[in-house]
């Protein structure tokens, strides 16, 4: 099972924050999974492939939508 999550934002400053705070998750993922995140232009790019459990899959995309949003709202923040 594999995935790619594309988010375009305003600016590649914020692209590249974002991609920056979710790098620790693909480098510390199970054997199961892989995760990649990297950015192009104003694109963030996340791709998840998963070769186990279909719950498992899920599970992964949803943290990472999650993980995204957390940054998203900590770059609001910092805005402010």
């Amino acid at each position: 099972m594999k995935i790619r999550i594309i988010i375009d934002y305003k600016n590649k400053e914020i692209t590249n924050s974002i991609v920056k705070a979710l790098l620790p998750d693909d480098r510390n993922a199970p054997s199961t999974l892989r995760l990649k995140t990297w950015s192009e232009g104003t694109k963030l790019n996340s791709e998840i492939e998963c070769k186990g459990r279909f719950e498992t899959f899920m599970s992964t995309i949803d943290d990472m939508l999650a993980s995204i949003q957390v940054a998203e709202k900590n770059l609001e923040i910092i805005k402010k």
